[in-house]
């Protein structure tokens, strides 16, 4: 008789991976630091940085994307770098816009154009073949640049626990079961705003912002009027990246946990009919948000480890 774990172990797995990053983060292996700039309508230009990993291989790279909340440097990153140099591949840990609490602007689940900035830097515009690896929100936006982004040296990508619907998963988020998660995420996003407040860059009152309760009222005072959306509801539905992943061609590996408790078994089953013929949809049976058990092997020729073995996926892929 096999056994399967109960619901709840999915937030133990989320809760006590999250308290161990923090009491002993994992370090990245060595590393520079990385800075790029991209045109803006609103600010004229925002940089973007993050830290750079060279590897032994000459042609291929690794793009990791964090997840809401997270930055270049945070351990689930560090360990998916490690990752890339022990296939002896190049990384680049890249923070969207805003995340290294530099004031620079504000990032949303949609927004591709980080991507294409990064893809179009001097480290990764010389290799034949780059790999995207997403976590949560990360995820979520390295699903749409598979889906939107007609790049020669996109080769392939993993989304790690990425919600594939943004309204349904804001829904999720914020009910009332998951307040822990949820004030989790606000704690980190206001500390990110009031950077942005400090010089200037605001587009509401910090203290309007400060008191958001939900993801939904975050977004409806933050990523609404920054982008030039209607309301969230339009936010949600034109830049969800259920209603592209049909479009994807290039090898994609979506990893989900069904334990997840944020971005539950639930909010992501309706949408598995919509995915193209080259996504392999994995389930674990164990884990949480983002943090897994560490022998976590997908079937691939190489070392176990969630991280290792996406990596060993796409690079077979290709």
């Amino acid at each position: 008789m096999s056994f399967r774990p109960s619901r709840a172990s999915g937030h133990v797995w989320t809760i006590l991976g999250s308290l161990r990053d923090r009491v002993f983060p994992t370090p990245g292996p060595p590393s520079r630091s990385w800075t790029t700039a991209l045109p803006d309508k609103r600010h004229g230009a925002v940089q973007l940085h993050g830290r750079w990993t060279e590897g032994p291989d000459p042609h291929r790279a690794v793009l990791i994307i964090h997840g809401m909340g997270g930055y270049p440097d945070a351990p689930y990153v560090n360990r998916a770098a490690s990752a890339a140099l022990g296939a002896g591949l190049s990384s680049l840990r890249l923070g969207l816009r805003g995340s290294e609490l530099k004031g620079e602007d504000l990032y949303h689940g949609g927004l591709i154009e980080d991507i294409r900035a990064a893809l179009e830097s001097p480290e990764l515009r010389q290799r034949k073949q780059v790999f995207i690896l997403g976590y949560s929100l990360g995820g979520h936006i390295a699903l749409r640049a598979a889906a939107l982004l007609d790049h020669p040296h996109l080769a392939a990508v993993t989304a790690i626990c990425a919600p594939l619907h943004l309204g349904i998963t804001q829904q999720a988020i914020d009910a009332p079961l998951r307040a822990i998660y949820r004030q989790a995420l606000l704690i980190e996003l206001k500390r990110l705003y009031r950077q942005l407040a400090a010089r200037g860059r605001e587009p509401s009152p910090v203290k309007q912002v400060m008191a958001a309760r939900s993801i939904r009222e975050w977004d409806e005072l933050t990523v609404v009027p920054r982008f030039g959306f209607r309301g969230a509801g339009e936010y949600y539905n034109t830049m969800s990246a259920a209603d592209v992943m049909g479009r994807i061609q290039r090898p994609l590996l979506i990893v989900q946990a069904r334990q997840d408790p944020m971005v539950t078994e639930e909010v992501i089953t309706p949408f598995t009919g919509q995915l193209s013929a080259s996504t392999t949809l994995c389930w674990l049976d164990q884990g949480g948000h983002v943090f897994v058990p560490g022998a976590v092997h997908l079937g691939e020729d190489g070392p176990s480890g969630l991280e290792s073995q996406a990596v060993c996926w796409m690079t077979k892929r290709v």
